[in-house]
C-alpha cells in the first residue's frame, strides 16, 4: 500500500522550514529555490492522488518514490540547517576553524539537492510517460462483496438483536408497505431505487417487471417508486447513509400524503442524520447488561442458546462491553474469530475522511489503550506536528476544535468529559479503532508504537514518529538506535526519567520537533537538562508527572540558559515548579508557557540603564501558573508580554520566608495592572489574599472565563466581575474568606454568565435581582453549609 499522509506532511513542513530559514541557505540559494519549487509540485500530486490509487500499480509505485525523496529531503536540509546552527554557537576562534567544514557541507549540500532534483524531475516524466495525469477513485471489489454480506447481516441484527420480536410483528401489522436498503458509501441512485422497489413490489409481480426496471432511467424509476407508494403507508430503513445528498435525491420520489408513513435513516455522521430529520435525531444509546447479553448470544450462537457452562462467563463479557452495540459487534468478531467484517467497516470510515483529517484520526494510535486524551494535549500537538493549517482568518486552534468535532459527529472517537461552557474536554478512542490506527500508521509509514508487548515496525523505512511505552528510557533508546536518530516526534508513556535518560534522550533525537513525557513515574532533572541545547529542531516540549504535587511540597528546578538556543520552541509544558532563567526574553518566538508553577527573572536589559531595548514576548499567549513576585506588576505594566490570551496567577504565602511575604497594597498593584492586557480571555487566580478594595476598579473587559482558587472573593470583587460583558464562565473554590456574608446581583451584572460554579464558596444568603444573570444555564454549587435557599428570580430565568 503507498503511503498517502507522510510525504505530504513531510513536504509542508520542509517547504515551510525552506522560506523560514532561507538566510541560512544562502549558498545554495538557487539550488534550495528549485528544490523548493518541485517539492510543491511533489506536495500536489501526493494530495491529489491520496485515496485514488486503489487499483493502480503505477500510482502506488510514483507515490512510494515521492514519498522517498520527500523523507531524504528532509534529512538533508536539517542536516546542514543544523551544522550551521552549531557552528553559530561557537567563539570566533573555533568557527574560524570550522569555516572548512561548512564549505564542505555546502558544496555537499548543493551536489544533493541537485541530485533530489534530478530525482523529482526523473518522476515527473514517469508520471508522463504512464499516462498519470487524474487518477479516478475505484470502488474496492472486496468493500463492495462485503457490503452484499452485511446487508443480510443488518436485517438480521436489526429485528433479533436491537427492536426483537414484538417490534417486528408491530411494524408488520402497521405497515403493510416496507423496505430495507442498505445506502453503503459508493452509493448508486440507480440502485438505490431498485433495490426500494424489489421490496415494495410484490414478488409475483416483480418477476415480470424486473425486466422493465432494469431498462429504466432513474427518471422513470423515480416515478415508478411514486407511483408505487401512492395512497399506502410505507415503513422504509435506509442504513448506513454516508451523505446528506442520498436523502435529498431519494425523498423526491416519496408521495407527499398524510398516511402516516415512516422513514428510518440511519448514519454515523452527526451532519448527515440532522439534515436528513426535521426534528432532533435520535442518539443510539447504551444497551443494559440484559439487552447486552441478549444481543451477544444471538451473534455468537446464530440464534441458538448459550450452553448452560459458558452463561457466567458470557454475562460477565457483555457487562464489560458497558452497553456499546460498537464493542459488542467487536467481542462477536474474535470470539468466531471474523475480524474482517469490522475492519471493512472502519476501512471505509477513513477512506471517506478529508485528507487534513485523516493524519488527525490516525495520530490517535499513538495514545495507549484506554487511554483518557486531553483536548487541550492532543490540539497543541496536532498543531506542532504540522497538521492544522490556517484557514481565512480563523486561528488553528479552533480550525483543530473542529476538526475533532468531525471526528466526534462521525462516531470515530467517545466523548469522556466535557467542560463547563460544553466543549470536549478529554475523550477516547475505541481499542479496536486504535488498532486500525496503528496498523494503519505503519503501512502508512506515519509513526510506530513501541512497547514491552508489542513493538510494531515498517522496517523499510526509519519512522518519523515514535510511540513509546516502556518505563526506561535509556534502555529503549540502545534498542532503537535506526529508528530514534530519524524520528522527528516522540512520546514516551509512562517513563522513569533520570540523568541517565537524558542524556540518551539528547544523543539519539537531535532532528525531535515534539518530545512530549507522560506520566512520568520518577523524574530527576538537574544539571543534564543543559544538553537540551542539542535539540535544534524541538518546537514542543512537555513533562507530566504521574501525580501532581501539592503546592505546599513544590521544588522549583532551574531551567538552563541554554533553553534560549532552540530557536523553534514555541511551547513548553512542565508539569512541575520550574525557575526560567533570566535570557527567557529573548526567546521572542515563544506562545505557550505552562507550569506548576512557575518563577520568573527580570529581564536584563530592563534593569540595565545602558542597555537600548526592552525584550517583549509579543508571540506569548498562555502564560500558566505564574509565581506572582515583586516584578510581576513591572512584567505587565511595560509590556513585557502584551497579546496574552490566557493567564494563570500563583501565590503562596505558606511557604515563602519573610523577606519573601507580597503586602497588600502589592499583590493589589498586581490586579489592578491586568487592565493592560486588552486580549486576555481567560484568567485564573491561585492563593490571593484580600486586596485594597478602593484601588482595585476593573478586570480586562476581553475576559470570558475567570477561576478563583484558595483566593479572598468579597463583595466588592463580585461587583467588578459582575460588569464584564463578556464574562461566561465563573468558578469560584476552596475561597479563603471565611465569611463571605451575603452575594447580591443587580440587575444589569453578569449579563452574558451562562455558567457559575461556587466550590465551598459558604456565602450565608444570595440574593438577586430581575434582569440579572439572564444567561445563566448551569448553576452549580458543592460544599456550601450555610446557603439555606436560591434565590427566586433564577426560576423565572428564559430558558
Amino acid at each position: 500500500m503507498a503511503a498517502e499522509i507522510i510525504g505530504p506532511i513531510v513536504l509542508e513542513n520542509l517547504i515551510n522550514l525552506l522560506v523560514h530559514e532561507a538566510k541560512l541557505l544562502m549558498g545554495v540559494k538557487d539550488q534550495v529555490s528549485i528544490l523548493q519549487h518541485d517539492l510543491g509540485i511533489m506536495n500536489a500530486f501526493l494530495r491529489d492522488s491520496a485515496g485514488k490509487h486503489k487499483d493502480s500499480h503505477i500510482v502506488k509505485e510514483v507515490m512510494n518514490q515521492t514519498n522517498k525523496v520527500a523523507l531524504e529531503a528532509e534529512d538533508v536540509i536539517d542536516e546542514y540547517i543544523a551544522m550551521v546552527l552549531k557552528q553559530s554557537r561557537g567563539n570566533v576562534f573555533v568557527n574560524f576553524f570550522r569555516c572548512f567544514g561548512s564549505a564542505t557541507a555546502l558544496h555537499r549540500l548543493a551536489n544533493k539537492t541537485t541530485m533530489i532534483n534530478n530525482v523529482i524531475r526523473s518522476i515527473n516524466d514517469n508520471k508522463a510517460s504512464y499516462n498519470i495525469t487524474e487518477v479516478e477513485a475505484s470502488f474496492d471489489a472486496k468493500a463492495a462483496l462485503w457490503v452484499h454480506r452485511r446487508r443480510r447481516y443488518v436485517e438480521e441484527t436489526a429485528v433479533e438483536g436491537f427492536a426483537g420480536k414484538v417490534d417486528e410483528l408491530d411494524i408488520e401489522k402497521n405497515f403493510k408497505c416496507r423496505a430495507w436498503v442498505y445506502v453503503s458509501q459508493e452509493y448508486n441512485l440507480r440502485k438505490l431505487f431498485l433495490d426500494i422497489l424489489k421490496w415494495i413490489i410484490p414478488k409475483r409481480k416483480y418477476k415480470r417487471t424486473i425486466e422493465d426496471l432494469q431498462n429504466m432511467y432513474v427518471e422513470d424509476l423515480e416515478a415508478k417508486l411514486k407511483e408505487e407508494l401512492s395512497g399506502k403507508k410505507y415503513f422504509i430503513v435506509m442504513d448506513d447513509v454516508w451523505k446528506s445528498q442520498v436523502w435529498e435525491e431519494v425523498k423526491v420520489a416519496l408521495p407527499e400524503e398524510a398516511t402516516g408513513s415512516r422513514i428510518l435513516i440511519t448514519s454515523r455522521n452527526k451532519e448527515v442524520a440532522s439534515r436528513a430529520s426535521k426534528t432532533h435525531p435520535y442518539y443510539l444509546s447504551g444497551l443494559n447488561d440484559d439487552e447486552s447479553w441478549r444481543l451477544l448470544q444471538s451473534k455468537v450462537f446464530r440464534g441458538g442458546q448459550c450452553p448452560k457452562d459458558l452463561e457466567d462467563c458470557g454475562l460477565e463479557l457483555a457487562k464489560v462491553v458497558k452497553g456499546y452495540h460498537f464493542r459488542l459487534f467487536k467481542v462477536n468478531s474474535f470470539l468466531i474469530e471474523d475480524r474482517e467484517p469490522c475492519l471493512d467497516i472502519l476501512a471505509l470510515s477513513y477512506n471517506q475522511l478529508p485528507y487534513r483529517l485523516k493524519s488527525c484520526f490516525l495520530y490517535l494510535g499513538v495514545f495507549p489503550e484506554g487511554f483518557e486524551i486531553s483536548t487541550t494535549d492532543l490540539i497543541n500537538l496536532w498543531i506542532s506536528e504540522g497538521f492544522i493549517e490556517q484557514i481565512g482568518n480563523r486561528k488553528v486552534d479552533a480550525v483543530a476544535e473542529n476538526y475533532l468535532e468531525q471526528l466526534i459527529d462521525r462516531s470515530l472517537i467517545e466523548v469522556a468529559s466535557k467542560r463547563s461552557d460544553g466543549r470536549v474536554k478529554n475523550f477516547r478512542i475505541h481499542d479496536l479503532l486504535r488498532d486500525f490506527c496503528v496498523s494503519q500508521s505503519v503501512l502508512e509509514q506515519f509513526y510506530e508504537v513501541h512497547s514491552d508487548a508489542n513493538n510494531l515496525s515498517s522496517r523499510s523505512t526509519p519512522a518519523r514518529r515514535l510511540s513509546v511505552h516502556c518505563n526506561k528510557i535509556s534502555e529503549y533508546t540502545l534498542s532503537f538506535a535506526s529508528e530514534t536518530l530519524s524520528a522527528r516526534s516522540v512520546m514516551f508513556f509512562s517513563p522513569s526519567v533520570d540523568e541517565k535518560a537524558w542524556q540518551r534522550l539528547f544523543q539519539s533525537f537531535k532532528f525531535v520537533r515534539v518530545l512530549f513525557l507522560f506520566e512520568v513515574t520518577t523524574l530527576i532533572a538537574g544539571s543534564s537538562l543543559k544538553q537540551i541545547e542539542k535539540l535544534f529542531y524541538l518546537r514542543y516540549f512537555v513533562i507530566k508527572l504521574k501525580e501532581t504535587h501539592s503546592a505546599s511540597t513544590t521544588v522549583y528546578t532551574d531551567i538552563p540558559k541554554s533553553i534560549s538556543k532552540l530557536r523553534y520552541l514555541k511551547k513548553v509544558d512542565i508539569r512541575l515548579g520550574v525557575s526560567w532563567p533570566e535570557n527567557i526574553w529573548t526567546m521572542t518566538q515563544l506562545r505557550h508557557l505552562s507550569a506548576y508553577p512557575m518563577k520568573l527573572l527580570p529581564d536584563p536589559q530592563t534593569t540595565d540603564e545602558k542597555a537600548g531595548h526592552d525584550h517583549q514576548l509579543n508571540n506569548l499567549q498562555v502564560l500558566s501558573n505564574l509565581h506572582v513576585d515583586r516584578n510581576t506588576s513591572g512584567f505587565i505594566r511595560k509590556n513585557k508580554f502584551p497579546n496574552l490570551t490566557k493567564l494563570g496567577l500563583f501565590y503562596d504565602d505558606e511557604n515563602k520566608e519573610d523577606h519573601e511575604l507580597m503586602e497588600i497594597s502589592e499583590m493589589t498593584d498586581i490586579l489592578e495592572s491586568l487592565e493592560k492586557l486588552q486580549h486576555l480571555q481567560r484568567l485564573r487566580i491561585t492563593g490571593f489574599p484580600q486586596c485594597e478594595r478602593r484601588r482595585l476598579k476593573c478586570f480586562p473587559s476581553t475576559l470570558y472565563k475567570v477561576t478563583l482558587y484558595k483566593t479572598y472573593v468579597d463583595w466588592n470583587l463580585m461587583k467588578i466581575l459582575g460588569k464584564l460583558p463578556n464574562l461566561r464562565v465563573l468558578k469560584i473554590k476552596d475561597s479563603s474568606n471565611p465569611c463571605p456574608g451575603k452575594l447580591i446581583v443587580l440587575a444589569g451584572e453578569f449579563v452574558e454568565l451562562e455558567v457559575f460554579k461556587m466550590d465551598n464558596y459558604d456565602i450565608e444568603e444570595w440574593k438577586m435581582e430581575a434582569q440579572a444573570m439572564l444567561k445563566l444555564q448551569h448553576l452549580v454549587i458543592i460544599g456550601n453549609r450555610e446557603l439555606k435557599t436560591l434565590p427566586a428570580e433564577l426560576w423565572n430565568l428564559p430558558t
